[in-house]
């Protein structure tokens, strides 16, 4: 999947609610100030690992604001 979204998501964490808001761009989300950039095949392994999934999203997001 390739694209972005942002804003405006249903079922968001309010303020009321603990925890923080849902990361999963089809069901969470906040009222806006968010925009997710899907980057198509491309993959983090371990999915936990927090600090390469940022290393690779910069490197990404860097080749395609160069790239376009």
């Amino acid at each position: 999947m390739y694209g972005t979204r942002s804003g405006n998501f249903p079922n968001r964490s309010t303020s009321s609610q603990k925890g923080p808001p849902d990361p999963a761009p089809e069901t969470g989300g906040t009222d806006s100030g968010v925009t997710y950039i899907l980057f198509k095949n491309s993959r983090v392994s371990p999915i936990e690992n927090h600090s390469t999934a940022v290393s690779t999203g910069d490197r990404l997001a860097k080749e395609f604001i160069t790239n376009n």
